[in-house]
């Protein structure tokens, strides 16, 4: 049998657990609801302020991407050449105004074409053939050059181009620049017309000069060995008269024919058939035998002539009859263009495996502004036909060419009214760079 009063307490406690059941049930359907709308609310907000953010970003986008395009035609238009683009299967999609400008083509006319189809390209050219083939193959080209007809006149057109892609690397099309040099080409054939011109000229005045020397030196041949007979009264007893006009005749012919074969080697080496013979040679010996042979004529001047090379520098290899040439030339000229009682000086030292060989004098010296006319063929410092020193202007020329036949240089100095000196720099045979010891061995001849 149940006791009434724990029943009683029973129910109470069921009741009191309902009724804190049914508080809590509020309690929490209250803050999931609160939290499901504060949720709500912070979802809706951010994505409103995501949406924000890249509808901003897809407008700068466009923007930068309008500002570049536009960017592109404005440079388009302003470059000196023209820009083109075309899509997968090579028509036209883009061509700048500067098109008209160059060639006086509409851009609009070969949108949608191709170059063939625009009279461009030709599809039997080799050349043509070739750019399709790289074309093809998706490859850049640079500087393709071909001839375009407009039905008056070739022009001669350069275009460039490179392959494009979009971002799945889909093949686009190609872009590329284009440019007119008509003149340009023009400009060359005229250059190359005018070059084969003075080519062609030279080659005459070469020939000239060969066969006139050539025809000249056998009658002058005679013309000296029979004033030497004469001279030398060989045959017999000769009036002293005659005697001394044969030997005017005689230095007159040797003259002229030094002249002429003067003229004879230049024209040979312009015309590149002079050939040289080179052999190591002892510099020492040479300037001696140059000063030797020229002794007579500096004391006939009243000049002394001194050989300040040294018996210790290395060998030269060179065309000995050349490097004669050279030093008679300069000898000679020091000589002539020397006052009487002043000195010629012949000298030579080595410097960074370089012969520098000299010849100075205390003549009248040459103006600063006729030293280059001075190594050019026929060219003299004094123009006039009084002038006191004869000469046709071939002996410096003729040193210029040799030394730099050689691969050596000519270097000229002077004050007007102090001398001249003349350098000819030739490269040493030999390692040897002991010019600080060297000394001279001095001779001079009065």
């Amino acid at each position: 049998m149940q006791n009434p009063g724990y029943d009683s307490a029973l129910t109470q406690h069921q009741d009191t657990f309902a009724q804190r059941m049914g508080e809590a049930t509020r309690t929490v359907r209250g803050t999931l609801f609160s939290g499901i709308i504060g949720g709500t609310l912070v979802l809706a907000a951010l994505g409103a302020w995501t949406g924000w953010r890249t509808i901003r970003t897809i407008n700068q986008s466009e923007r930068s991407l309008i500002e570049g395009r536009r960017r592109f035609r404005d440079v388009a238009e302003c470059a000196a050449d023209w820009f083109w683009e075309t899509d997968p299967n090579h028509r036209f999609v883009y061509l700048s105004n500067r098109l008209k400008d160059i060639l006086g083509l509409e851009p609009e006319r070969y949108i949608g074409l191709t170059r063939a189809e625009a009279n461009d390209a030709s599809e039997v050219d080799r050349e043509w053939q070739q750019l399709h083939k790289i074309m093809d193959e998706r490859l850049p080209f640079r500087e393709f050059e071909y001839d375009r007809f407009d039905g008056v006149r070739s022009r001669r057109v350069r275009i460039s181009g490179k392959p494009f892609f979009d971002l799945e690397g889909r093949f686009c099309g190609y872009r590329g620049a284009g440019q007119g040099v008509t003149a340009a080409r023009d400009a060359a054939a005229k250059l190359r017309e005018a070059k084969e011109t003075a080519e062609a000229a030279s080659r005459s005045k070469s020939e000239f000069l060969a066969n006139m020397s050539h025809e000249l030196r056998t009658p002058l041949n005679a013309v000296i060995g029979f004033s030497e007979v004469m001279r030398d009264r060989l045959l017999g007893p000769l009036d002293v008269r005659y005697a001394a006009y044969a030997g005017d005749i005689n230095r007159s012919g040797q003259h002229l024919l030094q002249v002429i074969n003067d003229i004879l080697d230049l024209s040979r080496i312009e015309a590149g058939r002079l050939e040289l013979q080179r052999e190591r040679v002892n510099l020492r010996d040479e300037t001696q035998n140059a000063v030797r042979l020229l002794g007579e004529t500096a004391a006939a001047a009243g000049v002394e002539l001194c050989n300040h090379v040294d018996v210790r520098l290395p060998e030269v290899f060179v065309d000995p009859k050349r490097l004669r040439q050279i030093l008679l030339n300069l000898v000679g000229n020091a000589i002539k263009f020397s006052n009487t009682g002043g000195h010629v000086t012949v000298g030579a030292e080595v410097v960074d495996g370089l012969v520098m060989l000299r010849v100075s004098d205390e003549g009248v010296g040459i103006p600063e502004d006729q030293l280059a006319r001075v190594l050019e063929p026929f060219g003299q410092a004094d123009q006039s036909l009084s002038r006191p020193h004869d000469g046709v202007g071939l002996g410096l020329a003729l040193v210029q060419r040799f030394a730099q036949l050689h691969g050596g240089r000519v270097e000229v100095s002077s004050r007007v009214g102090e001398g001249t000196t003349v350098t000819v720099v030739l490269v040493s045979d030999s390692d040897q760079e002991e010019q600080s010891s060297l000394k001279a061995g001095n001779e001079c001849l009065r």
